[in-house]
C-alpha cells in the first residue's frame, strides 16, 4: 500500500511506473495514481462528492427538502 503524502502525490507516477516494472501490485491513496499506471486506489471520488452536496443545498435551498429530514447516502 501505497501511504498518503505531499511527495507520493507528487511522484505518483513514477512509483507506479517502478511498481508496475517490477509487478508488484499497489494500492494507491489517490485516484490519479491509477491514471498514471497503479493498480487501483482505496479512495473517495471528490468530484462526485461535491455533486451530491450541491445536490443536496439546492434540494434544501429551493425548499423540496427540510435540513430536519436530511437523509445520508452511501
Amino acid at each position: 500500500m501505497v501511504v498518503e503524502s505531499l511527495e507520493t502525490e507528487q511522484k505518483g507516477a513514477l512509483i507506479a511506473k517502478l511498481l508496475g516494472d517490477a509487478k508488484l501490485p499497489a494500492i494507491f491513496s489517490f485516484t490519479e495514481s491509477v491514471g498514471a499506471g497503479g493498480l487501483m486506489a482505496y479512495s473517495f471520488d471528490l468530484i462526485e462528492l461535491y455533486k451530491r452536496s450541491a445536490h443536496t443545498l439546492s434540494t434544501q435551498f429551493s425548499g423540496e427538502q427540510s435540513p430536519a429530514t436530511f437523509r445520508f447516502t452511501k
